[in-house]
C-alpha cells in the first residue's frame, strides 16, 4: 500500500513538472513545424521560415532528415524521430542536412489548404 502511495505521489509530481523529460529532438522539431504551420495559416503571408534548435542548443554537431511523406529524424544528443508533424505540414521531398553550431532553417509555404516544407538549410 505504501508503494502505491509513493508511486502516485511521484506521478503527481511528474505531472506538475511537465513532460519535457519525455521529449526528444525529433518531437521538438515536429512541434516547431506545427507552430510554424499554424502561424502561417493565420497569416496573410505565403511563406514562413522557422528556426529549429536542438533541445541542448546549437553548440553541437547534429543531423536533420526529412523523409518524404513520412518522418523527421534528428541525430543529436537527444536525437529522435516523429511523424506528428504530418498533421500540420506536408513533406513533398527528402531533405538531409548536417549542422554545426547553428540552427536549422525550415521554409514553409502555403499550397492551397496545406502547408509544405519547401526548403531546409
Amino acid at each position: 500500500m505504501n508503494q502505491c502511495k509513493c508511486l502516485l505521489a511521484a506521478l503527481a509530481c511528474l505531472a506538475l513538472c511537465g513532460c519535457d523529460w519525455l521529449s526528444d529532438d525529433g518531437v521538438h522539431l515536429a512541434e516547431c513545424l506545427k507552430a510554424g504551420a499554424k502561424a502561417l495559416q493565420r497569416s496573410a503571408d505565403t511563406e514562413l521560415t522557422v528556426a529549429f534548435e536542438p533541445l541542448d542548443g546549437t553548440n553541437q554537431v547534429y543531423t536533420v532528415q526529412f523523409c518524404r511523406n513520412s518522418a523527421v529524424v534528428v541525430w543529436s544528443k537527444h536525437g529522435g524521430s516523429s511523424t506528428y508533424q504530418l498533421n500540420y505540414v506536408a513533406l513533398p521531398k527528402d531533405f538531409y542536412l548536417h549542422r554545426t553550431n547553428e540552427a536549422t532553417l525550415v521554409t514553409l509555404r502555403k499550397n492551397g489548404d496545406r502547408v509544405d516544407v519547401v526548403d531546409v538549410r
